[in-house]
């Protein structure tokens, strides 16, 4: 009916327009300077809605966002958050990813797994470790779903590429969960 026609044109059409903030990097094009501050807040506002947005129809509209995410490679974009300056944008990427994870879909963890996403989030990860933060608190509560949910795939991917980094981490019960 109506919901799946706006659907199919929201996703044929728009979409993509929707995440470009996720692609933008403030460059004019054969300029040396930039447009804008890559952290500034107009931007990071934008970064921060869409990944919401996108949050809400990985777990809504699941088919078409998972075409979608595969296709444009989403997950990627969502991760180069992680090098933002500004903290509060790597929790809402890892908000997208962590909706991924919930849909707890095979596909989604041979994308995962092929792409090496685990590897800036565990980097992440490192990063805060020291710190007792709300980023280091997401990562380490990620690690715990996909443990609690018994997502082998991502388990034994996590263990097998990332098991040396997770052993240094000053709580090295992440890990040993893990194993």
């Amino acid at each position: 009916g109506e919901k799946d026609r706006f659907l199919n044109a929201f996703y044929e059409h728009y979409v993509h327009w929707l995440a470009l903030p996720l692609s933008f990097s403030g460059q004019g094009v054969g300029a040396d300077t930039p447009l804008f501050d890559q952290d500034s807040s107009s931007l990071s506002a934008s970064r921060r809605h869409v990944c919401e947005i996108f949050s809400l129809c990985i777990s809504s509209h699941t088919f078409r966002m998972k075409y979608y995410v595969l296709k444009n490679h989403l997950l990627a974009k969502v991760l180069l958050l992680l090098g933002s300056r500004q903290k509060h944008l790597h929790v809402y990427g890892l908000k997208v990813f962590r909706a991924v994870l919930a849909e707890k879909d095979e596909f989604y963890c041979r994308h995962i797994t092929k792409s090496e996403h685990f590897k800036p989030i565990v980097a992440c990860l490192l990063a805060n470790a020291r710190r007792d933060n709300m980023i280091a608190s997401v990562v380490i509560e990620m690690l715990d779903y996909v443990r609690a949910e018994g997502m082998r795939t991502l388990i034994e991917h996590i263990v097998t590429r990332n098991g040396l980094e997770l052993q240094d981490l000053p709580r090295p019960d992440v890990y040993e969960r893990l194993k």
